[in-house]
Formats: structure tokens, C-alpha cells, sequence
């Protein structure tokens, strides 16, 4: 957490003129013809920033002659939370002109006034099985939820399983020598996207002043900012794997091929 604060708010009246002393005016009794105006002004500024985060995993590995299973569960959550302000004030002409907030009466420029916040949970459940380390499966399943979307679609489901086949431990290879280890795989899950901002999904509304024309009138409009779209929802990449790891010669070469079908679908813009 940071803060800082430094306030000085003009006075009315006379206060606001800088009036030659009567030793000025002896000297010079043109002086109060260009008597002038101070420059009064009104800074305020904070920050806070509050984050936390918490991540808890179980897992669980257990061999029994040549098989090998393990599980892992895991649970992650998040949030973070800015809040800022920043009010710097200018010389005033005249009378006091900080009086209000609802018009241009006020002399002041760079106004901020903000609080965004993002919350985020994720949790995971992992089985992992081997034979001999030469039949290799794998599934899991993931749930994120995430404050960005909208209340119907915030939490997100994603599968994910892979197989492998470690050929080279097979009975009928053990005559090419030359193969030290070749094994094959396969992979097909899905993963999310929320990388969009923190209210994209909400109907916000924007604010400006109107000048009436008469000089000093001025009415604030209110107008859409954006348009609610209850239905975001996560972005999904589903995507196929096969590949090919292979070992020559003791490791003197080694060779890895991959291939891949990628699709995303429900693709967020900003």
C-alpha cells in the first residue's frame, strides 16, 4: 500500500490578490493598477494496490512391480485490486472557483478517480499411468473461473489426455541395435484464454460536459460506452498432437517430428 496527500485550497476574497505593500506604493503609485491575481492550488493523490494469492496441490504416487500410477489435485485462486486518485488543482481567477463538483467551476485539470479489480480460481485433477515405462497414459481436467466474464459463462472446462508407446522395449525391436530409444505419442486437450480487460463484458457508460454557449453554463450528458454482452465467455484452443521421439546410436543422433491440428474457437477481441 503507498499513499500521499499534499492539500493546499485557496481562500476567498481578497486573499486570492497580491496587494502592494504602502513602502511599493510610495514608489510607485501606479501599482495598484497591476495589482494581479495568486495562483492558489489543490493537489490530492493515492494509490492502493492489494494483491493475494493462494495455491494448494495433493499428490499421491504409488509403484506396485512394473506399474506406476499417480495422481495429483491441485487448487490455485487469486486476486488483485487497484484503486487510484489524483486531483491537481490550478491558479483561480477571481472569487473561490472550488466550489463544486457537478460543473466548471472548478479550476482543475488531470482529475482521476479509479478502482479496477480481478479475481481469478483455477483447480485441477491429473492421473498419470505406466507400464514398464513402455505404455504411457495421461488425463486430466481443468476448471477456471474467471470475474471477466459474464455470470452465466465464467467458469471454463478443459480436458486434456495423451497416450505414449515406448516402441524401442518391444521384443520384436531388440534387433535393431542401432535404435536406442524410439517412442511414440499422441495428445489431444484444451486450453483458455481470458486475457481481455477486467470489464469488457458490463454496459459502461461515459460522461462529458456540454458548454450551454452562454459563457458559464454547462450541463454534463451521460452516454453508452459500451454494450452489456452477458454471454462472454472463455476463448477455447483444442489441439491434436502426434509425435515421434527417437535416439540413434547410443545417442550420437537424436530426431523429434511433431505434427498438430490447432483450433480456436470463440475468439475474444478488445
Amino acid at each position: 500500500r503507498e499513499g500521499g496527500r499534499t492539500v493546499i485550497i485557496p481562500l476567498r476574497g481578497n486573499k486570492y490578490i497580491n496587494v502592494p505593500t504602502e513602502a511599493a506604493l510610495a514608489e510607485d503609485p501606479n501599482l495598484h493598477t497591476t495589482a494581479i491575481l495568486s495562483q492558489p492550488s489543490a493537489d490530492a493523490w493515492s494509490y492502493h494496490y492489494f494483491h493475494w494469492d493462494i495455491s494448494q496441490q495433493l499428490s499421491f504416487n504409488h509403484k506396485w512391480g512394473d506399474h506406476f500410477f499417480s495422481v495429483v489435485a491441485a487448487y490455485e485462486a487469486e486476486k488483485k485490486v487497484n484503486r487510484t486518485m489524483s486531483v491537481q488543482g490550478d491558479g483561480t481567477i477571481g472569487d473561490d472557483k472550488i466550489q463544486t463538483t457537478k460543473g466548471v467551476t472548478l479550476d482543475i485539470e488531470n482529475t482521476l478517480n479509479n478502482l479496477t479489480s480481478y479475481a481469478f480460481d483455477s483447480w485441477l485433477v491429473r492421473a498419470q499411468y505406466s507400464w514398464k515405462g513402455r505404455y504411457m497414459d495421461s488425463a486430466s481436467i481443468r476448471g477456471d473461473r474467471s470475474s471477466r466474464f459474464g455470470s452465466s459463462n465464467r467458469m471454463g472446462i478443459f480436458p486434456a489426455a495423451s497416450i505414449g508407446w515406448r516402441m524401442s522395449d518391444e521384443p520384436f525391436m531388440r534387433k535393431a541395435t542401432w535404435i536406442t530409444d524410439l517412442k511414440l505419442r499422441a495428445s489431444v486437450g484444451q486450453t483458455g484464454n481470458a486475457q481481455i480487460g477486467n470489464y469488457d463484458w458490463l454496459a459502461l457508460y461515459g460522461s462529458s460536459p456540454i458548454y450551454m454557449g452562454d459563457g458559464n453554463s454547462v450541463v454534463n450528458q451521460v452516454y453508452p460506452k459500451q454494450i452489456q454482452n452477458a454471454d462472454l465467455g472463455w476463448e477455447k484452443n483444442t489441439q491434436c498432437n502426434f509425435g515421434v521421439d527417437a535416439t540413434l546410436w547410443q545417442g550420437l543422433l537424436g530426431l523429434t517430428a511433431d505434427a498438430y491440428y490447432s483450433k480456436t474457437t470463440n475468439m475474444l477481441f478488445e
